[in-house]
């Protein structure tokens, strides 16, 4: 199967993976051939792209199955919206709510943050069990689900960026712990912010930079989640030009696990769908990141990136620079930019390992399926 943008999605196209909805249900079911009307609704929906089959026979192994995936979901959407809740709550002071009562809201909370926490450990030993290193899979989002989506997805990438780099079970936790508490967090944030399609004006920028701050505040409401957590949460939008916050570090003194989950969010971010753009691409996300390297991104955490993200998953059909396509049948782990593939413009198609024929480049996506 191969990723197609929306507007490249024609009538008849069959689905090579069932899509879930906001309340996790299944929207259009895996092999089901796709109508007109479908494809619009998906638009009004907020969906930017869909898994199509194509000529290739390969569906990529996730690293969380959808039943654990839609489980953690289900927790993350709970435990926000009793966020949400509590955080109005305490805003709203004509409302007569005791201090007992936001206490426990409190303690529900933590309590529910536990159970995601727990999910976690299995997500992590079983990441770190795997012999699979790469991700060569981006998950289908809308504005509806992006939250919680994005924070698994993040804590994913990067725990896979710190398995690269050696990193121990309990420093990878801490990771994947930070990344699902500070999209929790964004429960402080006014929705009409968030998902604000044009610029943002300069006080609402102010509110989204104490997003950091408020991550670590719920972190550090967690008695379980240790200091590490909450200084990954405080540190990840920080930039290694000392021009981030909120604290403006410069490189050395940004924590090496904020780094990396600072690359990981804004991969994850580039190739998901957001209220003011569609998705970008998996090459054109690596691209946007890599032009960042010693202004946002510390080097070492992007080229671990690059060494993870599969630009061109098999079924992909690339534009080539000797005017012929490809379609990509095969992938060097050495070289994950330079995959094999079949020609399928020259008159008899033939087989290119584009690792041995340098001559040859990639330069784009044909969304030929």
């Amino acid at each position: 199967m191969i990723l197609i943008p929306l507007i490249y999605v024609k009538e008849n196209d069959i689905l090579g993976k069932s899509l879930i909805d906001r309340d996790h249900q299944i929207l259009l079911k895996k092999g089901m051939a796709i109508k007109k009307g479908q494809i619009k609704k998906l638009m009004e929906l907020g969906y930017n792209n869909l898994y199509i089959a194509s000529r290739v026979d390969y569906e990529p192994k996730e690293f969380i199955d959808s039943e654990e995936r839609d489980a953690l979901m289900q927790q993350m959407k709970k435990t926000y919206l009793k966020m949400r809740k509590a955080n109005e709550l305490g805003r709203r002071t004509s409302v007569n709510r005791s201090a007992s009562y936001l206490m426990k809201l409190d303690d529900e909370k933590v309590k529910d943050i536990k159970i995601i926490y727990n999910t976690v450990l299995d997500i992590v030993s079983d990441i770190v069990g795997s012999k699979k290193d790469y991700l060569d899979y981006v998950t289908v989002k809308n504005h509806a689900n992006y939250t919680f989506h994005h924070a698994i997805d993040t804590g994913v990438l990067a725990t896979l960026i710190g398995k690269k780099l050696n990193m121990n079970a309990r420093q990878l936790i801490d990771i994947f712990m930070a990344a699902i508490v500070s999209e929790l967090s964004n429960s402080c944030l006014p929705e009409k912010i968030l998902n604000k399609k044009g610029k943002l004006e300069t006080f609402e920028y102010e509110l989204i930079k104490q997003h950091p701050e408020n991550g670590y505040k719920t972190a550090k409401s967690c008695p379980f989640l240790g200091y590490s957590v909450k200084l990954i949460c405080l540190e990840h939008h920080e930039r290694v030009d000392g021009k981030g916050y909120p604290n403006n570090l410069n490189k050395d003194e940004i924590d090496l696990k904020a780094k990396i989950l600072s690359v990981a969010d804004a991969y994850d971010s580039l190739t998901s769908s957001r209220t003011y753009r569609p998705p970008y691409p998996p090459h054109k996300a690596l691209s946007i990141i890599r032009s960042e390297v010693g202004k946002s991104y510390d080097e070492e955490v992007c080229d671990i990136l690059s060494q993870i993200i599969v630009p061109y998953p098999i079924g992909s059909v690339v534009k080539l620079s000797n005017n012929d396509a490809g379609l990509v049948i095969g992938i060097h782990r050495d070289k994950p930019e330079r995959p094999v593939l079949i020609t399928t413009e020259s008159i008899r198609p033939q087989k290119v390992d584009l690792k041995a024929e340098a001559s040859i480049g990639i330069i784009g996506l044909k969304y030929d399926h």
